[in-house]
């Protein structure tokens, strides 16, 4: 159930990060590095919303940001937890604003934002802000100490967490159409488009995604209490993606043949641990 975080006490003041203003530089990504304060208890933890007012043109690759210190035992406020493959830097990376200090992320993170805000997922039912822990910007990657302490209570962020939302990345070879089969929200006239065998390979590219092949997928998708899948503005749930029906649909009754071929070695046995529907 999505909850009113305006109804919660707002975190201590000593407690909200600290911006500093970095040096400026013409030529160097210093300049766009928010600078964190200190987590000063070991249950610490911090926590990103959109703030209310805030509209977004994706156009301007410009979101501003709260980030806000809570602690995991007592204080901190019903929040969803992000996972997602973080990507390749470029030099093309675009900016966000945390706290009014403007900080470099990579494309794949930024696109999901943006689709969590305007996909109204950063918000509760009364249009106020959600929480929502992305260790990109929740953990400072440049305190090794911090970050260490922070991997550690992964476990627990995940698993407080009201949803896990597992970004998949945007939508590209049909991937909407797999989303749509997935979620049996389909159009029939729509499905027509492609042939079962470009729906198969559809699904093969769809499950080709970088986000497949992280390490921390078991642990993220199995400390979750509630699993949404975004891949552009789609959304299914966990359970969607596992239904036998959806996939079958798609790569036929021999679909563990299908997988077989598909795939080879550790990447088939992962697959098919996640997707018991292929059998």
């Amino acid at each position: 159930m999505d909850a009113d975080i305006s109804r919660q006490d707002p975190p201590d003041a000593e407690s909200q990060p600290v911006a500093i203003s970095p040096q400026i530089s013409s030529n160097s990504k210093e300049t766009y590095k928010y600078q964190y304060s200190p987590l000063k208890i070991q249950s610490h933890f911090r926590l990103i919303a959109f703030p209310r007012e805030e509209q977004v043109d994706p156009r301007a690759e410009r979101l501003n940001c709260e980030l806000a210190h809570f602690s995991l035992d007592d204080t901190a406020p019903r929040y969803r937890a992000l996972s997602y493959e973080w990507g390749i830097p470029s030099d093309k990376d675009p900016r966000i604003w945390i706290n009014g200090m403007p900080h470099i992320i990579r494309k794949n993170l930024f696109c999901a934002m943006l689709e969590l805000h305007s996909g109204q997922r950063g918000k509760t039912k009364y249009g106020t802000p959600y929480w929502i822990w992305i260790d990109a910007l929740c953990i400072n990657q440049e305190d090794l100490l911090e970050r260490n302490e922070q991997v550690s209570m992964m476990g627990r962020i995940y698993g407080s967490a009201e949803s896990v939302i597992i970004w998949l990345g945007v939508a590209k070879d049909d991937s909407d159409i797999i989303m749509d089969i997935l979620g049996e929200n389909h159009d029939p006239q729509l499905m027509h488009r492609l042939s079962h065998e470009e729906k198969k390979d559809a699904l093969s590219l769809w499950l080709q995604r970088p986000y497949w092949n992280r390490i921390w997928i078991v642990q993220e998708i199995q400390r979750g209490r509630e699993l949404e899948i975004l891949c552009g503005n789609k959304a299914i749930s966990w359970g969607q993606l596992i239904n036998p029906k959806a996939l079958r649909s798609m790569t036929g009754a021999y679909s563990w043949v299908w997988l077989s071929k598909a795939y080879s070695g550790n990447k088939r046995e992962s697959i098919r641990r996640m997707l018991p529907g292929l059998r």
